[in-house]
């Protein structure tokens, strides 16, 4: 199954190993994205998802799926509310 992420072509949402690296590029554009108001609720919205993927492709060649982006927000929120307790 074929998705389409810019002019990207996405064929699967397989997993992804996540580095440091990948987290902070993630966390930077997280970051500005929320100082121009793209958080819905406690989401974001589908631009957010895409323009990471689009940044992880241009800046480290890794093809990452917005499904991906989301699982890995997912598991940094449940490790940081792990560790503040």
């Amino acid at each position: 199954m074929e998705e389409s992420i810019g002019s990207v072509k996405v064929v699967s949402k397989g997993q992804v190993r996540w580095n440091d690296r990948m987290d902070k590029i993630m966390l930077e554009i997280i970051l500005e994205e929320y100082g121009f108001g793209n958080a819905s609720g406690n989401s974001w919205k589908p631009e957010v998802y895409t323009r990471v993927c689009l940044e992880l492709l241009k800046q480290l060649k890794q093809q990452v799926h917005p499904a991906n982006v989301k699982a890995r927000i997912k598991t940094l929120k449940a490790n940081y509310f792990s560790a503040r307790r």
